[in-house]
This record gives C-alpha cells, structure tokens and sequence, in this order.
C-alpha cells in the first residue's frame, strides 16, 4: 500500500506544481483561473476566491501542496464512503436472488418493506417491472450496481 500512495502523492504533486504556475509553492486563484480557463471552465473571480478560501487552511490566501493533498484526499474518502454506502443499499434491494442485480421481485419486495406499497397507492410488480426497465441499461432486466450508483448519484446532484 505505501507504493501505491507514494504513487498517488507523486501524481497529486504533478498536478499541483501544473497549477502552480508562477512556481511559488502556492496555488492562487488566478492560477486555478487561468488552468480551469485552459480546460474550457470558465469561473467567476468572486466564485474561484471562495473556493480558494475554503481549501485555505493556513489563512494565507492561497493553497499549498499539503493542502491541496489534504483536499483531495479528503474529498476521495468521502467518495470511497459514499461508495460503500451505495454498496449496502443495493445488498437490501437486490436481496435473496443475488444474481448481482436488483430484479422486479427484489424491488417490490424492498418497497412492502420500507412501507411504500399500500391497499390505496399499490405499487404492483408491473410497476417495479416499469422501473427496472427505465433504470436497465444493458436490458438484462436488473440494475446492476453501476445502473444503480449513476441513478443514485444523478438524485443526489
């Protein structure tokens, strides 16, 4: 594992000294202006300060390598949990079939459970059968995980 983040490191500081353009060991906003310009982004001043700001730990104005590394890093753990997350709540909704997809049973079933079918509004198999088929992009007729994450996250964003 240390090689592997030895790796990450060198990466993560290949990336910075590209934003640091004037190589003074700091990222201003001008400079994270001028590579997100480079790359098609365009961001207001007022907008790239604040960003700046925020990722500023040491008050200084600007963003250095370990703050720039500490960001990132925490801004992957958060996406690594997120992640296991996702993980648990598609283990509950695709259920005792576990053929790495939720199927229309598998749905209907969670549903009864969270409490979201009742005698007045029922949500029918047909009806998880309808969803599935509007979440399934491969028609295999499950949400595989990667179907299930990109609806999850699209809701959430």
């Amino acid at each position: 594992a240390e090689a592997s983040e030895c790796m990450v490191r060198e990466e993560l500081f290949a990336v910075f000294r590209h934003l640091d353009a004037d190589r003074d060991g700091k990222i201003s906003w001008v400079e994270l202006k001028t590579a997100l310009n480079s790359v098609g982004e365009d961001a207001g001043d007022d907008e790239l300060r604040e960003i700046v700001k925020q990722l500023d730990l040491d008050g200084d104005g600007c963003i250095d390598l370990e703050e720039f590394i500490q960001v990132i890093n925490t801004e992957e753990r958060g996406a690594e949990e997120a992640e296991k997350e996702l993980a648990a709540a598609f283990r509950m909704f695709e259920g005792k079939e576990g053929r790495g997809g939720i199927t229309p049973v598998g749905l209907h079933r969670m549903m009864c459970r969270l409490g979201l079918v009742d005698v007045d509004n029922c949500l029918t198999l047909d009806h998880c059968t309808f969803i599935i088929s509007q979440v399934d992009q491969d028609g295999d007729g499950v949400v595989n995980f990667e179907e299930f994450k990109r609806v999850m996250m699209a809701a959430v964003h």
